[in-house]
Parts: structure tokens; C-alpha cells; sequence
């Protein structure tokens, strides 16, 4: 497998459960992992998920992001794939 790209989920300044299982099932596809976490404050949980095996990990940290919003979410999505140029994109979609 070539390169996986992991949108992250962050609930609570933390990553969701959902990406974790993501995480786990890039690392069985093989290849390269990068991760990108969205939000407001999410360096620490940028972090986490880089302990977590996300592989690289991009953080997109700013207050315009603070809440979901699918355009502005995917336009940061968007930056992401250009940049790395993924061959796989995984998304959970969790309720809150």
C-alpha cells in the first residue's frame, strides 16, 4: 500500500476511539500513515495520536475551526491531500 491519510477525530481535547481503530487498521494496510487532527486547541491531541502510532501528524490548530463546519473542515481536508498526496483517505464518522 502506498501512503494512507487519517483524518482524526478530537472529542474533549482528546482523539475519539474511531481514530485510534483507524490508526490500527492503516498500520495492517502498510505503507506510510499521516494523521491530521482539526480544531481549536488541538496540539495536545495532535500529540497523542502521534504516540498512538499516527505516523506523521499534521495539526490544523486555529480558532476558525474551533466548531464543525463541512466547508471550512473540508478545505482543511482538501490542503491536506494536496500536500501529501494519499492514496487512501479514512474518515470515521462518529455521533456526538
Amino acid at each position: 500500500m502506498g501512503k494512507t491519510l487519517i483524518v482524526g477525530e478530537v472529542q474533549n481535547g482528546a482523539i475519539r476511539e474511531a481514530s485510534l481503530e483507524l490508526v490500527a487498521l492503516a498500520r495492517k494496510l502498510g505503507g506510510d500513515l499521516v494523521s491530521l487532527v482539526i480544531g481549536k486547541g488541538v496540539g495536545a491531541a495532535a500529540e497523542e495520536l502521534a504516540k498512538k502510532g499516527g505516523g506523521k501528524v499534521l495539526c490544523a490548530d486555529d480558532a476558525a475551526l474551533a466548531n464543525y463546519g463541512p466547508e471550512t473542515f473540508t478545505a482543511v481536508i482538501l490542503r491536506a491531500i494536496k500536500a501529501e498526496s494519499p492514496d487512501l483517505v479514512l474518515l470515521s464518522n462518529s455521533s456526538n
